[in-house]
């Protein structure tokens, strides 16, 4: 049995303010104060295809989960994009995307000295308008869990014998 938790953190920098909710670090501070795993199998980094700042900002959410020590050998880290359905004002381009995935390949090995192989990152673009991605969202989860675990060499072995 593989049981998983989801842990959903805001997306605002910093700190807020008394009475104004949580921020990232805050919800960080709460995470490692009653977490009950140790170990982060898949890390979904979020920002919106229909603003470009959100994309530049990935840099900022990577290096907060690099510096909680929220990525391992076995993370796997996916490049969330959501507004698919904002067709007419996208900002994000394919190369874009493929340029943030060498991003954090490079970031992570730079700071952690993890040479992540690139099966191990990925992009989905998602609409939750139209629900457009969710699945292969799910999937790439899914494909997360059975990397971090290596549980697809066990089904391999098994298919051939």
């Amino acid at each position: 049995t593989i049981s998983s938790q989801l842990y959903i953190l805001p997306g605002q920098k910093g700190r807020a303010e008394a009475g104004q909710g949580l921020a990232f670090e805050d919800a960080v501070d709460m995470y490692f104060n009653v977490r009950s795993i140790n170990d982060i199998m898949a890390l979904i980094l979020t920002y919106s295809l229909a603003d470009i700042r959100t994309f530049q900002n990935l840099e900022y959410w990577l290096d907060r989960a690099i510096d909680h020590e929220l990525i391992s050998d076995y993370t796997n880290v996916i490049l969330l994009g959501t507004h698919l359905d904002h067709v007419i004002s996208l900002d994000i381009t394919d190369n874009m995307i493929s340029d943030g995935e060498v991003f954090v390949k490079q970031r992570i090995d730079e700071k952690l000295g993890i040479e992540m192989s690139t099966d191990r990152i990925s992009s989905v673009k998602i609409s939750n308008l139209n629900r457009t991605g969710i699945d292969e969202l799910q999937d790439s989860v899914s494909k997360a869990f059975f990397r971090a675990f290596e549980i697809e060499k066990f089904t391999q072995q098994a298919n051939l014998e």
